[in-house]
């Protein structure tokens, strides 16, 4: 951070000296040559830009705005001024900007498929970024449709089931490879910790439900189909392919009776619609919870909360069917896109490149609890770091997060769904599998 600050005096003491002599005042020292030229200064120094970026996430916002004052302030050479705004449905925002002829310059958020088909976003396929980046990090930004790459990723994130190492070692419990195995071990915590929750959800905001509709129902044709024909599958609107229907021993049926049994059984927090990310992360850590689903990116809240919390495991989701795999989130994570309309495209470049310069995919990292996009950078991203390898180089099939989704049946959207499910509305899990398919095809009719 010396290095940093040093850096950032350095280069306002050479713009001082670069605009006295554009100036053309000497400070009084008349053998000081002096350019009255105004085209030389235009030569030497840049135009002020402002550029606007949309956030989805907030921990990203808050560390751009701590990394990068210079650009906040616009006290750098290249004049630039960023101006951060954070949306926690930026989604959704950012497509009602786009109606508004208002889309942000830069962007950090989930890309609406369609906007990605109208060509909304700058196609960055030929960038010098993606030579430093794992080839896994391009594979995974691919646009299954047009082959070219919107965004850019500066960290690779984990999802799965993390649970209390304590509470497993005392119970003599092993992670679940089956639906049926899990259910065991989280009766197991009922029936000798009462006094714990075996899983808990934070189902206040919707995307939670959203993401783990991402990896145990979309994981089941990802693992089978790989990133590509899943992604096609998905963008085509091939339901027999993708094998989504109403059927009670369908993936998204099944989805819904085991919600369900969790509920019904009581392996569930009674507060699991309104419970918030902030309530789940605190009874973790409190050592109040067996079992949660969620992704690395909550690493640093939780010891934040609880430093000396250290009973941290990392598995992979179940096998949600009888012929399927387990899953585990391999994920992108914190990337950035830039808006094709952006009147100030090359300021954007420098904004991004700034971004992945090695230093910056450290910090970024190490402040979320995510892996770096380059794998040269070595960042002490996790106190589970190794936990976490281990089961990415494991037995699990490593999926990605949906990016074909029809844009207003989104993360949000589907979690919303579950929402309904959960406080009674759908009569049965055929019901709420009707449901969500007719949701789904009524998005991509929408959008065709």
């Amino acid at each position: 951070m010396f290095k940093k600050t040093m850096s950032l005096l350095l280069a306002a003491v050479l713009s001082a000296g670069l605009f006295a002599s554009c100036s053309g005042n000497g400070a009084g020292n008349s053998s000081a040559p002096v350019s009255g030229d105004p085209s030389s200064c235009s030569e030497q120094q840049a135009e002020p830009v402002t550029l606007s970026f949309l956030f989805g996430d907030s921990v990203m916002m808050d560390w751009f705005v701590e990394y990068f004052p210079e650009y906040i302030s616009g006290e750098n050479p290249d004049r630039i001024t960023v101006e951060p705004e954070y949306q926690q449905e930026a989604n959704k925002v950012l497509q009602v900007k786009a109606a508004a002829g208002e889309v942000p310059d830069l962007i950090s958020a989930g890309l609406p498929q369609e906007m990605v088909d109208q060509g909304r976003f700058l196609d960055l396929s030929n960038e010098s970024w993606w030579d430093d980046l794992a080839p896994a990090a391009k594979e995974l930004s691919t646009d299954v449709k047009s082959g070219k790459n919107y965004f850019v990723p500066m960290c690779m994130g984990a999802v799965g089931i993390f649970y209390n190492k304590d509470i497993f070692e005392e119970l003599g419990l092993e992670e679940a490879k089956t639906w049926d195995e899990l259910i065991e071990n989280l009766r197991t915590i009922k029936t000798e910790m009462p006094e714990v929750t075996p899983f808990y959800i934070c189902g206040k905001e919707a995307w939670t439900f959203g993401h783990m509709i991402d990896f145990m129902v979309d994981g089941v044709a990802k693992a089978e189909l790989g990133y590509v024909g899943f992604e096609t599958a998905a963008s085509e609107n091939d339901l027999e392919t993708l094998a989504w229907n109403e059927d009670s021993s369908g993936i998204i049926a099944t989805y819904a009776a085991d919600m369900l049994q969790l509920q019904e059984e009581g392996l569930l927090n009674e507060n699991v619609v309104t419970a918030s990310q902030d309530d789940q992360l605190e009874a973790f850590v409190s050592g109040k919870v067996g079992m949660m689903s969620q992704g690395a990116w909550v690493l640093s809240d939780m010891l934040a909360k609880n430093p000396d919390f250290d009973a941290i495991g990392f598995a992979p989701y179940p096998a949600m069917l009888p012929d399927s795999d387990m899953v585990v989130g391999n994920t992108l994570d914190s990337y950035i896109t830039i808006s094709a309309d952006s009147p100030n495209i090359e300021a954007a470049k420098k904004v991004v490149e700034a971004m992945l310069q090695p230093e910056a995919i450290q910090s970024l990292c190490e402040t979320r609890g995510a892996i770096p996009s380059n794998p040269d950078v070595d960042a002490n991203w996790s106190i589970i770091k190794d936990e976490v390898t281990r089961v990415l180089n494991g037995d699990a099939v490593g999926v990605s997060f949906t990016q074909n989704l029809p844009g207003s049946f989104n993360g949000d959207e589907r979690g919303r769904l579950v929402q309904e499910l959960m406080v009674g509305k759908y009569s049965s899990p055929e019901a709420f599998a009707s449901e969500y398919l007719k949701r789904w095809n009524d998005a991509y009719n929408s959008i065709h």
